[in-house]
């Protein structure tokens, strides 16, 4: 790119005020590398000409490049035809003006244009699992960050957040050094409203579930979700419209072909939008930024057509009107998290495409069951930096979940309450136990009790069931240590806890047996491990839902008898009982996944199934490369796994030809 850095730099001011940041590259190697590299941004790419086709090539393959325009350098009819192969090229041109306000142009689309549509298929049987998975979880972060309160340190951190994700950028850091200077709480919808630098990094972060990026944000969440209570959209007799009324409000923009044939494959499913999404009462207003999107010809023009009864969706959306910056356009604000039913696509002579949706009450119904059960595991105590941390836990986040743990252990609720402070150090330990620091992990269990024993004996029973949660979770420390006496010491000590207890916990007993059972079958006992692990399962079925994540455990333990005693077909289905259960709490990135993926795998070799076999050790690999370094021992063995099951396909597919000839 010499020739473009040589051109004058001015020409880079327009785009600061729409980029958070820019890079001039001379040498394409690092250039390409300095792209790959970037996983969570869309990138915008001038190139010259110079360059050549097959670097082009490589940047348009680029999953995260969003457009190329080509500098060239000399008569542009000589470059149309080469560049006309590449989807992603937009322009060519000799003015480093022209291109740098086109891309301005597409950029600032692009920044307003993102609503993040995830589908829940219509399908009967298809696997939709981790889309309502994410559901839930966007739900409960969303219930967290509404209940922080907001303080002087939270504000500096955000502000601090802010300025760092636009050093580059003088315009946006005016906008954040005003923000930081006139905000106040009832300002949250306003801000929003404003075209900034605040929508657009509270919308990523949503987009791409970023929770260091949300918790640093929290000062801000919390006053905006509070704020729908104050602009729910009100009607009264003047308006002609009741609750029992339909509103209904557009969004127009662009989404890939993909993603469109995908929408059009899943009429009756629902969708749902992981950020805050603006929409217009005025149709008119929605369609122009639409009808925009008819002449880019990677994308699809749509317009959103959402109808929401008044009196059948709670506080899921606010009146921005009232308080909006740009008051024309009759915005109406919608949460995050928010579901609808897709009724129906049709198009029209414009070119656009017009999506008939509904409020889905019935699928806020359905994944508040499951949801409901999730939140109340997940924030089990009473300070919302311990439960933001569990819900880090939850999500398989735990080098984050340590650290939010770690912070909790510094907040003065936290250090006067010993009840609160046991809780923290158990769930720390058990952050320890999952990332096999056992030796931390037990140091934490152990400050746990002496915490427990130092609260006022009137709270007892919650004194003991943590107790007893304590010294099972001991207990599966040793036991992966392979210290099987004191494994076995501290399961049989909460048994005993549980069983004195006039109404004990039925379900705590279920997993010391389970975990007995583990124990046993570490040594080999399989028959009596398989016993002790039918009569968990046998209670908690009894009080649980069938697709709790302590059935899963159970299930997971069961298939590793099995597959001990060569046993693959109950191993296999123990295992696939396990990953079904598991899919309906845990993200796909989630590690334990990763570790049922393999085992299955394992177990799919023995029975000669190398395809299915590899399958799943690829999934269990996708998951290794995003969670861990590139010579992290678990991204090292899947890939070894990987590659001698597909050199054994081989094998067998060319002896199976040598044969047929």
């Amino acid at each position: 790119m010499q020739d473009i850095k040589d051109c004058n730099k001015n020409v880079f001011v327009g785009l600061k005020s729409v980029v958070n940041h820019h890079e001039i590259f001379v040498d394409r190697v690092e250039c390409l590398s300095y792209a790959t590299a970037i996983r969570d941004e869309k990138l915008f790419f001038i190139i010259s000409s110079f360059f050549g086709k097959t670097y082009v090539q490589s940047i348009d393959e680029l999953p995260q490049t969003e457009s190329i325009y080509i500098f060239s350098s000399v008569n542009k009819d000589q470059d149309d035809d080469w560049t006309k192969s590449f989807k992603k090229v937009k322009s060519i041109s000799q003015d480093l003006s022209s291109i740098s306000s086109q891309l301005q142009t597409n950029t600032r689309r692009f920044i307003n244009d993102v609503p993040s549509i995830n589908i829940l298929s219509s399908t009967p049987g298809e696997n939709t699992s981790s889309e309502a998975v994410l559901l839930m979880y966007v739900k409960i972060i969303n219930d967290i960050l509404y209940n922080f309160v907001p303080t002087e340190q939270s504000k500096e951190e955000m502000i601090n957040f802010f300025k760092q994700v636009y050093s580059d950028n003088e315009t946006q850091r005016g906008y954040i050094d005003d923000f930081y200077k006139t905000y106040n709480s009832e300002q949250a919808i306003l801000w929003y409203t404003k075209n900034t630098f605040l929508y657009r990094v509270l919308n990523k972060a949503y987009r791409v579930l970023d929770t260091d990026a949300l918790f640093k944000m929290r000062y801000y969440i919390a006053d905006l979700f509070k704020q729908f209570w104050d602009y729910y959209p009100s009607f009264d007799s003047s308006t002609s419209m009741d609750l029992e009324e339909t509103l209904t409000v557009y969004r127009g923009y662009g989404i890939s072909i993909s993603q469109f044939e995908k929408l059009k494959m899943n009429i009756k499913g629902t969708i749902f939008f992981t950020d805050f999404l603006s929409t217009s009462k005025d149709r008119d207003i929605a369609f122009g930024f639409a009808v925009s999107h008819t002449t880019v010809s990677d994308h699809v023009a749509i317009l959103l057509h959402m109808n929401v009864r008044i009196d059948q969706c709670g506080v899921i959306m606010a009146d921005a009107q009232t308080c909006s910056q740009f008051r024309s356009e009759q915005e109406i604000l919608f949460q995050s998290g928010t579901a609808f039913r897709l009724i129906s696509i049709d198009s029209d002579v414009s070119g656009v495409w017009n999506v008939h949706l509904e409020y889905d009450s019935e699928n806020d119904q359905g994944i508040a069951r499951l949801f409901h059960h999730l939140r109340l595991h997940i924030t089990h105590t009473t300070n919302d930096l311990t439960n933001w941390a569990g819900c880090m836990v939850e999500m398989g986040y735990y080098d984050q979940a340590e650290r939010y743990f770690l912070l909790a252990l510094e907040d003065p609720e936290v250090k006067e309450d010993m009840f609160l402070l046991a809780q923290t150090h158990n769930d720390l330990g058990f952050v320890y136990k999952r990332k096999k620091d056992y030796e931390k992990a037990l140091q934490h269990y152990e400050t746990a009790i002496k915490s427990l024993k130092t609260r006022p004996p009137p709270e007892y029973k919650d004194t003991e069931n943590l107790l007893v949660s304590i010294l099972i979770r001991i207990g599966i420390s040793y036991s992966d240590q392979n210290n099987y006496e004191k494994a076995l010491e501290y399961f049989n000590q909460a048994i005993l806890f549980e069983e004195k207890e006039t109404d004990p916990i039925e379900t705590n007993i279920a997993l010391c047996y389970c975990y007995i059972g583990e124990v046993f079958w570490k040594q080999k006992c399989y028959s009596k491990a398989l016993e002790l692990c039918e009569k968990a399962r046998k209670i908690q079925l009894q009080f649980l839902p069938s697709n709790h994540p302590n059935i899963a455990i159970v299930y997971n333990i069961m298939s590793q008898i099995y597959s001990s005693r060569k046993d693959y077909v109950n191993a296999i289905n123990y295992m696939k009982q396990t990953l079904a259960i598991q899919q309906d709490f845990m993200l796909p990135t989630h590690p334990l996944l990763a570790e049922t993926y393999s085992n299955l795998s394992k177990v799919l070799y023995e029975q000669h199934q190398y395809q299915e076999a590899l399958q799943y050790i690829k999934l269990a690999y996708d998951i290794h490369q995003n969670s861990f370094p590139f010579d992290h021992p678990d991204v090292t063995a899947t890939k070894q796994w990987i590659a001698e099951l597909e050199m054994l396909i081989d094998a067998n597919s060319d002896l199976t030809n040598t044969s047929i000839h």
